[in-house]
């Protein structure tokens, strides 16, 4: 961790990354804090100077940086006290170790919400089949048919989308198959693969914790996407910033009229899919399912539509989803 500049230009400076500046801030101060609020410390204290935190948010980078640690690491050292407040494990303060506590009613509600949620993918899935920036086939990720223990199972709700979607650059208006040999032979990307993390409803309180979940299981994809059903309007100020730091992008699901969804904010593209993390998450059966199907298809040069979710029409939609 880093502490004070060296006097010996010799000697490399070593920097805070944003964990190890959450840690030294909470231990300083003693109490539970959001990202913005130990950034605020850390530069009245003169402790920005010794990071390696860049951009116009670092606070958001930080937060980023928490969540996923706190989702993904079954050891990590921070804790949630409540939406967007973090604190040090181990350290004492009378509310942190209570309110980190999920309560039954919480495990309930939680429940609930993913039930809703999963009631949301034929919606989706229509939306983006249908819609021309997307023209996508999609496939439904189930993450506790992955081959780990259930200690793992909410370390894999950040880790695996909800659903996967392939767009296939053969189907695209004027290709042919000599177009589409010229681009394997040019190496050529030959398909585009999309990301969609689903939520029910989007607020002030669990925009971040939302945002960085997607983040953490759409980055590795061509395209990234936050979908909700509802985003108020404080959310979706905060997503537009996410947005332009992270480059995930946002869609409005409409469950009355699904070919009225909005793509609200953009993603941004990734031109080299992260082969790395797409190897990890083929322990999922249905995610491996997936990209054995896609790499078939760009072989065959024609998509098998009945191996991908299947569509239904407005008709069948109707009555399918109940809000609160």
């Amino acid at each position: 961790m880093a502490m004070f500049l060296s006097l010996n230009p010799l000697i490399p400076h070593l920097m805070y990354t944003g964990k190890e500046l959450c840690v030294a801030v909470l231990k300083k101060v003693g109490r539970p804090m959001t990202a913005e609020e130990i950034w605020d410390f850390a530069k009245k204290n003169g402790m920005d100077k010794d990071t390696n935190l860049n951009g116009k948010r670092p606070w958001m980078t930080i937060s980023a940086q928490m969540y996923v640690d706190i989702k993904e690491r079954p050891g990590s050292q921070f804790l949630l006290t409540k939406p967007g407040t973090f604190y040090l494990k181990g350290l004492a303060y009378d509310n942190a170790s209570e309110s980190a506590q999920p309560t039954k009613n919480d495990n309930k509600e939680k429940e609930d919400e993913t039930h809703k949620e999963i009631k949301l993918h034929p919606f989706l899935a229509s939306f983006v089949r249908s819609d021309p920036h997307f023209y996508c086939y999609t496939k439904t990720i189930k993450a506790p048919s992955t081959s780990r223990s259930s200690r793992y199972k909410n370390r894999d709700t950040w880790r695996y989308p909800d659903i996967v979607g392939v767009h296939f650059v053969f189907e695209d208006p004027g290709s042919t198959r000599e177009s589409f040999g010229l681009f394997k032979t040019m190496g050529q990307s030959l398909a585009t693969i999309f990301s969609f993390e689903l939520k029910t409803n989007i607020t002030k309180n669990n925009v971040r914790e939302c945002y960085f979940q997607a983040i953490s299981n759409s980055s590795w994809a061509n395209e990234g996407y936050l979908v909700a059903e509802r985003i108020d309007d404080e959310a979706l100020e905060e997503l537009r910033s996410l947005n332009k730091s992270f480059g995930i992008g946002v869609i409005l699901l409409n469950v009355d009229n699904v070919n009225e969804s909005e793509i609200l904010l953009q993603s941004s593209f990734n031109e080299y899919l992260d082969y790395g993390s797409i190897h990890k998450l083929s322990e999922n059966a249905d995610f491996k399912a997936f990209i054995d199907r896609v790499s078939k298809d760009i072989n065959n040069e024609e998509a098998t539509v009945e191996k991908y979710e299947q569509i239904k029409d407005r008709d069948e939609l109707v009555g399918t989803y109940k809000r609160k």
